[in-house]
This record gives structure tokens, sequence and C-alpha cells, in this order.
């Protein structure tokens, strides 16, 4: 339960999930802005493109987009892996694949901080239909998705990117019952919502917004007629897209995808019962993965989750309980972004906006495996400059007696469960030590190696 709630389980954690129970425990983190995360926010506090809106941004930093670009990828890493609020972290990263923006571009690096701090991150465990018009009004995904250069005043037809994207991946899907003239007339509706380019700010422009023929003579969109009422209308097809019955199973199917497996289809007894909750509590996200982790399926699914790169690493961070020097900021900024670049998953650089894939196939491969057996080394060992494993945090205080005491209380610090006999031995092999063989003080230089054997065994890279 701990690995799927959570980046992944501490010793601290586990202690702590024990001494309150597992239902307390759940209980706790979907209640997120009870627990206080100062420590967290203070290590990341020193990256100041967090803070900034866009037009600061463009003043201070111009074309160097990769202080951006760094700052906010290390900041959703270090979050993922120290903060207490860790289902909260885990559903940060779920919306920003869900609304994916791809940051690289221009103006989107500037835009991008933005939405994550005010769409993203104060909607994750709120109301869908709030995050949904937010994220409708954020100047990032407006610009990304062509709708801020959309209008429709007699002389244009609006551009119907957005109006396409946030029906078919937003909410209904693309077997959601709407078609292309439903898409043109969600271009009309949505027409006007745009970006003052010198500020970066949301603004609705009346002169550019016309509700076309079909809608102003009586038409309707998957059941929604306006009533004339410009940037109103707007919002209330976000609210009538939000709640209808495709919405519900589409977000709930994804939320089951996410939290117990690939397997999941959308027509299942586990996505057909929390559609029905999302609807009975008004799109509400608390209730609905209340009853997501009180199915029969989420109990019976562990291991089936492939750890993808942005849930690895922190996984691997934590379970070293590594030490991040703050004071390194632009160091650990450049050192973090390249290796979620070399595993294959530079955060908010999913181009597509269908957001970066949630299923193992997308991650698992032999490049992929050896990647990630490269990642476990390079942080086992030390050798990312601003990030130092813990080892005396790993192995405790209790003593032992042989390497093969040794490669046990690895495996049960690192991974939480017990070791597979095989993988054991290979461990053991790839040493070139015996299980009885006595434990020598010069067999600490074994920590880093032995580390990066166990993170590179099967129950490390699932959740």
């Amino acid at each position: 339960m701990v690995k799927r709630l959570t980046s992944g389980p501490t010793p601290e954690l586990v202690e702590h999930v024990e001494s309150i129970g597992v239902q307390a425990f759940i209980a706790e983190q979907l209640d997120p802005f009870s627990l206080d995360d100062a420590e967290t926010e203070a290590l990341i506090a020193g990256f100041a493109t967090l803070t900034m809106d866009p037009a600061e941004l463009r003043a201070t930093y111009g074309e160097a987009r990769r202080y951006i670009v760094a700052e906010l990828t290390t900041a959703a890493v270090l979050r993922a892996t120290y903060s207490v609020r860790q289902l909260y972290e885990v559903m940060v990263d779920f919306w920003t694949n869900h609304f994916n923006i791809y940051l690289r571009d221009q103006p989107e690096f500037y835009l991008k901080p933005t939405d994550d701090r005010l769409v993203i991150r104060p909607n994750a465990m709120g109301r869908f239909a709030d995050l949904l018009l937010a994220s409708a009004q954020s100047p990032a995904m407006l610009t990304y998705l062509d709708n801020a250069t959309s209008r429709a005043d007699g002389e244009h037809v609006p551009n119907e990117n957005y109006a396409r994207e946030v029906m078919e991946l937003h909410t209904v899907g693309v077997d959601g019952g709407y078609d292309e003239q439903d898409v043109a007339e969600a271009a009309h509706v949505l027409s006007g919502w745009s970006v003052d380019r010198r500020s970066g700010q949301f603004v609705f422009r009346p002169d550019r917004h016309d509700l076309g023929e079909s809608l102003s003579a009586g038409g309707d969109i998957l059941g929604w007629r306006p009533s004339g009422e410009g940037m109103g209308d707007g919002i209330a097809f976000l609210e009538h897209l939000a709640r209808l019955p495709q919405t519900a199973e589409r977000i709930c199917w994804k939320l089951a995808v996410r939290f117990i497996g690939d397997q999941v289809g959308p027509g299942d007894d586990v996505v057909q019962s929390t559609a029905s909750v999302y609807s009975d509590n008004d799109t509400a996200i608390v209730p609905v993965l209340e009853h997501l982790f009180d199915s029969e399926e989420f109990w019976d699914s562990m291991g089936a989750k492939v750890r993808r790169p942005a849930d690895l690493v922190p996984a691997m961070m934590r379970a070293l309980q590594v030490q991040v020097d703050p004071t390194q900021g632009e160091g650990l900024a450049r050192d973090v972004t390249t290796g979620m670049e070399l595993l294959g998953q530079p955060l908010f650089s999913w181009s597509p906006p269908t957001g970066f894939p949630d299923v193992g196939g997308a991650w698992m491969n032999a490049g992929a495996v050896l990647t990630r057996w490269n990642a476990a080394q390079m942080i086992s060992s030390g050798s990312v400059g601003a990030i130092t494993p813990d080892f005396s945090a790993v192995i405790g205080d209790e003593p032992m007696e042989t390497v093969g005491d040794l490669v046990d209380r690895f495996a049960h610090r690192l991974l939480f469960e017990e070791i597979d006999p095989g993988d054991r031995q290979a461990i053991l092999d790839g040493l070139g030590k015996g299980a009885a063989d006595p434990l020598r003080p010069e067999d600490e230089l074994l920590y880093p190696q032995l580390a990066a054997f166990v993170l590179e065994s099967h129950p490390a890279q699932v959740r």
C-alpha cells in the first residue's frame, strides 16, 4: 500500500504507518494540507523561478530557458522524494500529465511555472470541475494548444486545437460521444479565451468571441446549450463536461490505471463504482481516492505497476535516504535534470498533449533496463555531486556477523520485503562473496555496489 500511495517507503514512514494504522495513514494523506511540509519547501526555497510570474521570468532570464526547466524539474523530484504529503505529490504528477503542457517551447517555458503553482498544485486534491476550469484559463495551456490566438469574429474561423483536446484528452475521451461538429462549436464557445502578452495573464476578449450559427440557432454540444453570456458560456460548458458520465468514467479509469495497474479496463467494475462516487460527490477527488483505496482490486494488485523514471528516481533516493546539498542549487538542478533526460522522462517535456504514458510497456525494454541499472549505480555510488547516500541510516544499528546478514539488511531496508533467493545469490556472486563469509570492516566498501544491486532487482522496479 505504501509503495503505491507514496514515492516509496522509508524506515520512518513504515514505523509511522505501523504506529497509527493503515487507515489512519490513508486519511492523513488524503488531507495533505493538515501536514506541515515546511522542511521540503525550505529545501527548494533557493529556486527563484518557482515563485516568479511570467513577466518576471521573461525579464530575468530572457531566452535562458534551461534555468526554468531545471528548477521546475528538480523541485518536482525533491518534493516527490522528501515531502510528507506523499499522496498529494503523486496526484500533482498525475494531473500534470493529464493536463500536459510542453515546457520547452516559447512562451510556454515562461508560463508553465505559474500553471504548476496556481493551477495544478492548488487543485490536485480538490474538485475536478475546478481543476478543469483553472486549466482552461491557464495562459500556459491556452498558448500550448493555440487558443490564445483563436478568434471568431465573422472573419476568422476559431482554432479547434484546445476545443478538441479538452474533450478528447481532458474530459469525455475520444469515444465520449462528440463529433467534428461538436469540436467546431466548442471552439466557438471558447473563442476569446486568450492571454495578455505583456503580463502573461488570462484575459477574455469579447471582440474575438462568437458562438457561431449552429449554437446561436439552438444547437447543443453533448446536451449543453449556451445562454449567450460570453465568457460565462465557456465556464458553463466546462462545468457540463466535468460532470458528464463519460468524464467520470474516463477520469476514474485513468486513476485506476495509476494506482491499481495497466490491466484495468474502462468498463471494469472498480472503474464503474468509482465513477459513481465521482458523480455523487460533485467531481471531488478525495472521495474517489478513498473508494479506490478501499477496493479489493487495489489491495490485490501489489507489485502490478512498473515504476516510470519519475517514480523510480524518488523511490531510489528515499530508499538510500540521500542527503541533498541545497547550497549546490545550480549543480543539483543540472544533475537531476540530466538524470531524468537519460532515463527517458524529462519532466514537463512530453511534446504531445497526451502526457507521459502510464503503462509499463512504454518504459521497459532492454535499453531502458540498462539505463535504470546505470541510474542505480550512479545514485548509490554518490557520483551525483549534490546527492549523497546515507548508508549508516540504511543499515541501522543492529549488529551483523556475515556478508549474508549484510545483504539481507540492505534488501530489507531498501525494499521492505523479502528478497528472492535467486536474487540474493546473484547479489552475493556479484560481490564475489559467500553468505557465510564473516563481515569485516573493509566490507563497508561493498555498500555502494550492494545498494545498486538491490535497487536493480525486480521489487525495486514496481509499485
